[in-house]
């Protein structure tokens, strides 16, 4: 994304892993080690962060990314208690990105 800055305030510890094909209860044992910079740090990272965008945004054109409609939303939903299979849902909206991000979801099995 042109003129973004990061602040890297955690890291997780299963590198290379996504876990993809896990149910959710799964994922959420598989996905609950991180190393967490201190708050006090974190907010020195963040402040940097911003102050980098801010610098960068008064020195550089990094205009506006064109989003041309339709708009999708597209949602992969993990097996859960419920529903044994992973859903899908895939919603569009012809002319708003809020519009299509207000949409109810539908999922539907994948």
């Amino acid at each position: 994304m042109p003129g973004i800055e990061t602040a890297s305030v955690k890291r997780g510890l299963r590198r290379g892993e996504h876990g993809d094909d896990l149910s959710e209860r799964e994922y959420q044992r598989f996905n609950t080690g991180a190393v967490h910079v201190p708050p006090a740090r974190a907010r020195t990272l963040i402040e940097a962060g911003a102050r980098r965008a801010i610098a960068r945004a008064r020195r550089e054109v990094f205009g506006i990314v064109p989003l041309t409609p339709p708009f999708e939303r597209i949602v992969l939903l993990r097996p859960d208690d419920t529903h044994p299979t992973k859903r899908i849902s895939r919603e569009t909206h012809p002319t708003s990105v809020s519009g299509v991000l207000n949409l109810p979801y539908d999922p539907k099995p994948l």
